[in-house]
C-alpha cells in the first residue's frame, strides 16, 4: 500500500516538474536574449559550474520519489526520480535546497563535493497536527479514519456575510455552499460531499463549543410564494469566531448521534490569549449595489403592434408589453393614469432599489491569569436591504471563560445570546406580493414612480395594469409588512477533573433555544385581498443536552502511547 501511494505522488509530482522546468527554461531564454555573447563569457569565466548527483532517502531509507533539489536563490533545479536519484548542474561553492511534502527542507553546500547522500527527516509538526473530534476530544489528525479541514477566523471577518454559511464558499474541498438570493436576513445551505438523501435534510451538524447547534429554516418558499425566515448561522457573529473545523462524512459526526450523517461543522470562539487586559474593537461598513441589471431591449416601448399607447385603457392593457413603437425624444405617449409622457427608456430597477448598507461593530474585552481564562463580546449589527423599508437589527453577547478551581478541577462557561429583529422579508416565488417580479416585467418605457401614491382616490392599491397580483411595489413595501422578533440563548458548562496526569473525567451540561415572533398585515384595499388579514404565530425551540466522559492519553515512550475515551449521555 505504502508503494502504490508513494508512486502516484510521484506520478503527479513529476508532471508538476516538468511543466515547471519548460517554464523555466522559457524565461531563461527571454531574460538572457539581450544579453551579449562577451558578457555571457565574463559571466561564465566568473562563475563557473560543475555537475552533482545524488540519492535523497526518507527516514526509514525508502527513496523520496518527486523531491525538489533546487539551487537556493535561482529558479534552477530537478526533481529526483523512482529511485531518488537526481543530477544537477550547479555554480561552485553554491547551495541546494532539497524539500518534498510532510518533510523538513535540508540546505546543503556543495562545495568540495560532487556526490551526495540526504536523508529528509518527516516534518513532526504537520503529522502530529491535533485536530478536535466531537464533544471536546482532541486527537492527531493522522490517528482519525475520516477527512477534516481548518479555517481560521480571520477568514470569516475578511469576507463579512452576515451569513456563516455563505462565507464558507470556496474554502474547504467537498463543500459547496448555496447562498440564497432570498433578501435581509436570508438563510444558506451547506453540503458536505453533496446530498446524501434525496428527500430528507442533507445539511451538516452544526457545533459551537461543544453545543449542537440547530439550523433549521424556519420559513421558506414554494410554488405560490412564501418568505425565507432564515437560519441559525445568522445568529453567529464572525468576530467571535476562532476557527470552525470541517468534518467529513458519517464517521465524522458519529459521537452525536444519528441525526447527522452529514459531516459536522465544528466552530470555536475565541477566548482570551495572553495575560492581562485585551480590548478590541472592531466596524466593518459595505455597501451592496445592484451589479447586474439584465440585458433588456431598449429600442421599443410599451405597447404592442408597433404603437405606443395613445389612450388610458391601452396603456393598462400593455403595462408589462414592450412591443410598441421606437421610443425616443419628442414621441408623446399616454399613461396608464391618462397622463401625456415623453415615451423614452426608463430604468426602474434604479429608480425603486437602493444601495444596500451592511454595518457591523463588535468590542470584546478578554484577559488571561494563572486562575481564569476569558472573553466576554458585544456585537451589533445593521443591514438595510436594497429593499425600501426594509432592513435588519441584531444584538449579540458572547461569552468564553475556563476557571481553574483547584490545579485539578476546572469550569468552563460558554454562552452566546442573539436578539434578531427584521423588517419586511421579501416575498418571493410567483406568488401575490413579490416585489421583485413587478420590476422585472414592466414595460421599458413605464416609470415605477408613477407608482409611489401606493393608493388611488377610494384608498385601494394603486395597480399599474389590469392583474390583482401584479402588484405595486411601493404599496407592498410601505403598506403590506412583516416583521419577525428572535432571541436565541446558546451556552453550556463543562467541569473537568484530572484523576492522574493522563486521566481525566468531565461533565457537561448545554442548551440551545430560541423564540420566534412573526407578525404580517395585508391592509384592507390590497388587490389580491380587499379585506385583509393579520398573520401572527410564535414558535419556541429548546434542547438540552448532558454528557459524561472518561478519557486517557498515556504515553509510555516516543514510540507508543495510548488513548481512549468512554463516556455517554
Amino acid at each position: 500500500m505504502k508503494k502504490k501511494t508513494i508512486e502516484l505522488i510521484s506520478a503527479r509530482h513529476l508532471c508538476i516538474g516538468l511543466s515547471l522546468c519548460c517554464l523555466l527554461i522559457g524565461t531563461y531564454t527571454e531574460a538572457t536574449a539581450g544579453t551579449t555573447d562577451k558578457e555571457l563569457e565574463t559571466n561564465a569565466r566568473q562563475q563557473s559550474t560543475k555537475r552533482i548527483s545524488g540519492v535523497v532517502v526518507d527516514g526509514t531509507g525508502e527513496p523520496v520519489i518527486g523531491a525538489n533539489v533546487v539551487v537556493k536563490g535561482t529558479p534552477t533545479g530537478v526533481i529526483t526520480d523512482f529511485d531518488g536519484n537526481f543530477n544537477l548542474k550547479v555554480p561552485e561553492n553554491s547551495i541546494i535546497v532539497i524539500s518534498y511534502i510532510g518533510h523538513q527542507p535540508q540546505e546543503v553546500s556543495v562545495a568540495g563535493r560532487t556526490v551526495f547522500n540526504i536523508t529528509l527527516a518527516e516534518d513532526t509538526q504537520t503529522l502530529d497536527e491535533i485536530v478536535v473530534t466531537a464533544l471536546g476530544i482532541k486527537r492527531q489528525a493522522r490517528s482519525i479514519g475520516y477527512s477534516t479541514a481548518n479555517v481560521g477566523g480571520d477568514e470569516f471577518t475578511e469576507s463579512r456575510d452576515l451569513n456563516i454559511g455563505n462565507a464558507l464558499t470556496g474554502k474547504v474541498a467537498g463543500v459547496t455552499v448555496s447562498g440564497n438570493a432570498t433578501g435581509v436576513g436570508g438563510s444558506s445551505r451547506v453540503t458536505i460531499r453533496g446530498n446524501a438523501s434525496l428527500t430528507g435534510n442533507n445539511q451538516p451538524l452544526y457545533v459551537i463549543d461543544g453545543v449542537p447547534f440547530d439550523n433549521t429554516n424556519i420559513g421558506s418558499a414554494g410554488k405560490w410564494g412564501g418568505i425565507d425566515m432564515g437560519d441559525g448561522l445568522n445568529a453567529i457573529n464572525p468576530d467571535d469566531i476562532a476557527e470552525i473545523q470541517v468534518l467529513k462524512g458519517a464517521a465524522a459526526s458519529a459521537l452525536y448521534g444519528y441525526r447527522r450523517g452529514n459531516g459536522a461543522i465544528l466552530i470555536t470562539t475565541k477566548t482570551g490569549t495572553q495575560k492581562g487586559v485585551s480590548i478590541e474593537f472592531n466596524n466593518n461598513l459595505t455597501f451592496n449595489p445592484i451589479y447586474d441589471y439584465r440585458d433588456f431591449q431598449e429600442v421599443y416601448g410599451q405597447g404592442t403592434r408597433g404603437s405606443q399607447p395613445t389612450s388610458q385603457g391601452a396603456a393598462v392593457d400593455t403595462y408589462s408589453s414592450s412591443w410598441g413603437a421606437r421610443m425616443g425624444s419628442g414621441v408623446r405617449a399616454i399613461n396608464f393614469l391618462g397622463e401625456e409622457y415623453d415615451y423614452v427608456k426608463r430604468n426602474n430597477w434604479k429608480e425603486f432599489y437602493k444601495v444596500g448598507v451592511t454595518d457591523q461593530a463588535s468590542l470584546s474585552v478578554s484577559g488571561k491569569s494563572d486562575n481564569i481564562t476569558y472573553r466576554i463580546g458585544i456585537s451589533n449589527t445593521y443591514d438595510r436591504s436594497i429593499l425600501p423599508n426594509a432592513n435588519l437589527n441584531q444584538q449579540g453577547i458572547n461569552l468564553n471563560t475556563t476557571y481553574n478551581i483547584t490545579s485539578k478541577l476546572s469550569l468552563a462557561v460558554n454562552a452566546n445570546y442573539v436578539f434578531e429583529k427584521v423588517k419586511n422579508r421579501a416575498n418571493l416565488s410567483d406568488g401575490n406580493g413579490n416585489v421583485n417580479a413587478t420590476l422585472l416585467y414592466l414595460a421599458n418605457s413605464f416609470d415605477v414612480r408613477w407608482l409611489e401614491p401606493r393608493v388611488d382616490s377610494n384608498g385601494n392599491e394603486l395597480l399599474p395594469g389590469d392583474n390583482v397580483y401584479f402588484n405595486n411595489p411601493y404599496y407592498l413595501q410601505y403598506e403590506k409588512s412583516n416583521e419577525t422578533n428572535r432571541n436565541r440563548l446558546t451556552g453550556g458548562m463543562t467541569l473537568r477533573y484530572d484523576i492522574l496526569d493522563w486521566l481525566y473525567a468531565q461533565g457537561q451540561v448545554t442548551r440551545d433555544g430560541y423564540t420566534l415572533e412573526f407578525r404580517q398585515v395585508q391592509p384592507m384595499g390590497a388587490a389580491a385581498d380587499p379585506g385583509g388579514y393579520l398573520n401572527e404565530y410564535s414558535r419556541n425551540f429548546s434542547e438540552i443536552n448532558l454528557n459524561y466522559l472518561i478519557g486517557a492519553n498515556k504515553k509510555f515512550n516516543d514510540d507508543w502511547s495510548l488513548g481512549a475515551t468512554f463516556g455517554g449521555g
